[in-house]
């Protein structure tokens, strides 16, 4: 019996060694993985020759591989802070902190006083004649200062406007408001753009004349959203001009122009004590006008 085992035991092992020879098939894709018994046979000696059969180790071939991968995450780019919107022109207009002269230096405002000024521009000779009136006017409840203007071109009304400003505290001038008509060559009023008053249909104030003007200062002198949107510049604070009405050093000049219409550009030069003494379009056009007569 223990001889028979021992020649099965051996018929097992070349049977073994042939399916090695030939080889197995992979499994195919999605199929069960086929299992292996491996018998180990120890032979022993001595006088009885004995088998001893150990126990089967399972061995599966094809297996999928599990090994436990962590996929590593691709860092997102931060988001790209959007940029900070322009303010919110929001002055702040109290009207206890005014007052009711305007005494600004480069922007005296005497009632009953009159500025005489005269140009070309490419349509003619021009002559403008502004006067302060003893006219006031409360707007958001500040007590302003009425000037009028006429503005002639070849001795025909071209346009007639009417600005309101006060001054506060610090000695700053404000613009409040303005109505503008514009006449055509019968003598009809053609047009009133330009025409504002803070506080109503959302305008604003704006600052025309600083209390203390500095070199590359800029502001906004009104703000009526697509009507009225006038800004300014400091260029110099000390010119010298020569012109008509005489000489004057230490002359404030000051750029303005406006969004609407950004292909215009005008520079204006204001003298201590008298206020604008010269006016020219820069960008834009020809147009000049320079003080001929002050009147107090």
């Amino acid at each position: 019996m223990k001889q028979t085992l021992f020649y099965l035991a051996c018929l097992l092992m070349v049977a073994a060694l042939l399916a090695g020879c030939t080889g197995f098939q992979a499994p195919k894709p999605g199929a069960a993985s086929p299992t292996y018994t491996i018998v180990t046979v120890t032979k022993t000696t001595g006088p009885t020759p004995s088998a001893t059969i150990s126990t089967p180790v399972v061995v599966t071939v094809g297996a999928p591989v599990t090994a436990s991968l962590t996929p590593t995450k691709t860092p997102l780019p931060s988001k790209t802070p959007k940029p900070s919107a322009t303010p919110k022109y929001a002055p702040v207009v109290k009207a206890s902190n005014f007052v009711k002269s305007i005494d600004n230096p480069y922007f005296p405002l005497v009632p009953g006083s009159t500025a005489l000024f005269s140009g070309t521009s490419g349509t003619g000779k021009l002559i403008e004649q502004v006067t302060v009136s003893k006219k006031t006017r409360k707007i958001m409840n500040v007590t302003c200062v009425e000037v009028s203007s006429t503005l002639t071109v070849n001795d025909k009304l071209s346009e007639n406007t009417i600005n309101w400003y006060a001054q506060d505290k610090q000695g700053n001038v404000w613009l409040f408001g303005a109505s503008v008509k514009k006449y055509n060559a019968s003598g009809k009023v053609s047009s009133t753009a330009g025409t504002w008053q803070a506080g109503s249909k959302g305008a604003l104030p704006g600052i025309v004349m600083q209390a203390n003007p500095g070199a590359d200062l800029t502001y906004r002198q009104d703000y009526y959203k697509g009507k009225a949107e006038d800004m300014a510049q400091v260029l110099s604070l000390s010119e010298s001009v020569t012109g008509k009405s005489g000489s004057y050093t230490n002359v404030l000049e000051i750029k303005e122009w406006s969004p609407l219409h950004p292909d215009i550009v005008v520079n204006k030069w204001y003298a201590k004590g008298v206020g604008l003494i010269m006016s020219k379009m820069v960008q834009g056009g020809n147009q000049e006008l320079q003080l001929t007569e002050a009147k107090k």
